[in-house]
């Protein structure tokens, strides 16, 4: 990545000698003031002294610093390039599983696809803080709810980015992740907040102290735990596979090798395993 020209092998810097001949000013005075004088080649710089001395050649993702020094620059992929990467490991489910579990541990692209699949819209940051309360609300501590937040994110993610890498336009919202059959224990409960049946659920899901913890999931932020970035399971019970625990809740991250088959992430079945959905 070339930052403000530098770094390009087309914006080469060229260095210059300077002549420290006297010249003189419309008043007679002489002073001392630097001349342009030939260049060098590319490959060359000029120190205090005015000897040229071999320059350092900076690669094109090379950032240079106030003070001279360089360093590796990270640059975050667009939805399409990340998309695009994952469209020709499709027919490999384990190599596709992986890549996943890399883009869902880079937070910058953790919420650069957050927003493409419109997962912070009011209506999803709304109905993931309602169900972030009734899985994990007791005492609304930050470090129990975040982590069923994230799971519930991820497991929209994968889906998402498994049909948009087929070249499918259907995108999982919260509530379609949440009522999925036989995975969260408080689908019932949650269809019922959604209908003003549960005023709790929705002031509380939709106030200050919740919905600043959806705020950060909306920004690739997973809080306390960063093992919740792969974690796509959680009960109240010790799971098989399971990697931490938060509050009373088990979270396991699935192997990667058996995350995805044809597409579709394994669900959990307790203390059984995993089976394919």
């Amino acid at each position: 990545m070339t930052i403000n020209g530098v770094g390009s092998s087309n914006n080469k810097y060229q260095s210059l000698l300077l002549d420290f001949s006297p010249k003189a000013t419309t008043d007679n005075t002489r002073i001392e003031t630097p001349r342009l004088a030939k260049p060098v080649s590319d490959s060359t710089n000029i120190t205090k002294s005015g000897k040229a001395t071999p320059s350092i050649s900076l690669s094109g993702n090379t950032e240079v610093s106030k003070l001279g020094s360089s360093q590796e620059t990270t640059r975050t992929r667009s939805p399409q390039q990340i998309i695009s990467s994952l469209s020709t490991l499709k027919n490999n489910p384990a190599k596709f599983a992986a890549e996943v579990n890399k883009i869902l541990q880079n937070n910058d692209e953790r919420g650069t696809l957050i927003s493409h699949f419109k997962l912070d819209s009011p209506t999803n940051k709304k109905n993931l803080g309602i169900a972030m309360f009734l899985e994990a609300g007791q005492g609304l501590h930050k470090d129990h709810m975040m982590p069923v937040g994230a799971v519930i994110l991820n497991r929209a993610l994968a889906n998402n980015l498994s049909l948009a890498a087929s070249g499918k336009s259907k995108v999982f919202s919260i509530s379609d992740i949440v009522r999925e059959r036989n995975q969260f224990a408080i689908k019932t409960s949650y269809n019922s907040a959604l209908n003003s049946d549960r005023n709790t659920a929705v002031t509380h899901g939709t106030g200050s102290t919740v919905q600043s913890m959806v705020n950060d999931l909306s920004k690739g932020q997973v809080g306390g735990q960063p093992k919740s970035e792969t974690a796509f399971f959680f009960q109240r019970a010790t799971l098989r596979n399971q990697t931490f625990k938060a509050g009373s809740h088990s979270f396991s991250q699935t192997p990667s090798s058996v995350q995805y088959v044809n597409g579709n992430y394994l669900v959990g079945a307790g203390n059984r395993g995993y089976y394919q959905k």
